[in-house]
């Protein structure tokens, strides 16, 4: 009984230092590579829409510490990107809006380097097959070091 009782102690101490659903930067597996900031998760925003998802303001905060736990990273530029359904001056102009929305939640969270944001559109697709898996991986915020 001793055990038991020891072991839950154990697992309720770990879960309260980490929080229940993990850290944020394990959660969403948030890492630098090169000159970019990955993760294994996408924003997700309202169809048509800069509206960022609350389902993605976790991937947003872990993104934010990030920032906040590097400061020799001085400056980043947030890429938006879409897929290729509709018209290009359209996606153009949504991933820009997309691209601000981002900044202008990262700056919120407290993040103080320096935020490009800056929209590509539909000109650098991953993939080009006519499928949503395929639409789904070319709609994507990226985030590039620029120092």
């Amino acid at each position: 009984m001793k055990h038991i009782i020891l072991a839950v102690t154990v697992l309720i101490s770990s879960i309260a230092a980490v929080g229940c659903g993990g850290s944020l930067l394990s959660r969403f597996g948030i890492r630098i590579e090169g000159d970019h900031i990955v993760f294994n998760d996408h924003i997700n925003f309202a169809t048509g829409s800069d509206e960022i998802l609350e389902e993605s303001h976790d991937l947003l905060d872990g993104l934010a510490q990030t920032l906040n736990e590097h400061p020799e990273i001085h400056e980043v530029r947030v890429e938006g990107h879409t897929d290729s359904a509709g018209d290009a001056a359209d996606n153009l102009s949504l991933s820009n809006r997309r691209a601000a929305s981002v900044v202008t939640y990262l700056r919120a969270a407290g993040v103080v380097q320096t935020l490009t944001p800056e929209g590509r559109g539909e000109t650098q697709l991953l993939c080009e097959d006519e499928t949503d898996d395929c639409n789904a991986r070319n709609r994507r915020v990226e985030f590039v070091i620029i120092n």
